[in-house]
């Protein structure tokens, strides 16, 4: 099996609800493409150490992404009610 290579999050980016993210979020995000994407382009098995590892930081990216998108909510309601 081959994965393709994950793409950077841009510096203008804004989740899905509506939160732009500082360029340090976006930064840390990008942190975890180094170790994603060294599996790009080869064939790795599944069940594989390798296979378990890109999944492990693309779970980690993703508890990342959740977390800082509620984060951000939160600051912004706070903003608004403040």
């Amino acid at each position: 099996m081959q994965h393709e290579k994950q793409a950077i999050m841009p510096y203008d980016f804004t989740d899905f609800m509506g939160n732009v993210w500082p360029a340090a979020y976006v930064n840390a995000y990008n942190n975890y493409l180094p170790d994603i994407n060294k599996s790009a382009g080869i064939d790795i098995l599944p069940g594989s150490l390798t296979e378990k590892e890109r999944t492990t930081y693309l779970n980690r990216r993703h508890d990342f992404f959740t977390t800082t998108m509620g984060a951000l909510a939160d600051l912004n309601t706070d903003k608004q009610e403040g």
